[in-house]
């Protein structure tokens, strides 16, 4: 089947870096990573891609950097690329450190788009531990929102919407306590 081929590949192949680029952010993280990350990966960077989609992917030369693989993340924010791919390739401390709910949730959008599992779990317990403060109390709500759509990160989206409104209710006793 088209998956047991993509393993017998990834084991043929030289482990050479991709380069993920979102606007102008550039982040290299080895194909390994990635295939051992990302079933949508593992497809994208099989020979199976680029010869079903009459692209070539890998320039047929001995410079390593002519053979170096781009892809385009669009639509997405770059600081959320950024932290979860360095995540996935061993440099843990920008998501480690990241307290801004909006780009935990765009990694979270990010794990779902590109079926990665791995990282979910530490980015729920980053959310999770994070508190919702007046100063991000709006940001926690409209993340809820923003997850809402998503019928896999509902419960998500479900526990952020609480936590702010808890969150308003005990802590803000007028509207003067916002301003």
């Amino acid at each position: 089947d088209f998956v047991t081929e993509c393993d017998q590949e990834e084991n043929e192949e030289e482990d050479l870096p991709v380069i993920l680029r979102c606007e102008n952010s550039f982040v290299s993280v080895r194909e390994s990573t990635l295939v051992a990350q990302s079933k949508y990966f593992k497809a994208r960077l099989s020979s199976k891609w680029s010869k079903k989609s009459g692209r070539a992917l890998v320039e047929e030369d001995d410079d390593d950097f002519s053979r170096m693989r781009t892809i385009n993340i669009s639509s997405s924010n770059p600081t959320a690329v950024k932290f979860l791919f360095e995540h996935i390739e061993g440099y843990p401390q920008m998501m480690k450190q990241c307290q801004d709910f909006d780009v935990l949730a765009e990694m979270l959008l990010l794990c779902d788009y590109y079926m990665m599992a791995e990282p979910v779990e530490v980015i729920l317990d980053k959310m999770k531990n994070t508190p919702v403060t007046a100063d991000n109390l709006v940001t926690v709500f409209e993340t809820g929102k923003k997850l809402e759509i998503n019928e896999r990160l509902k419960h998500v989206a479900d526990v952020l919407i609480r936590r702010s409104l808890t969150y308003a209710g005990a802590n803000l006793a007028s509207w003067q306590s916002v301003l």
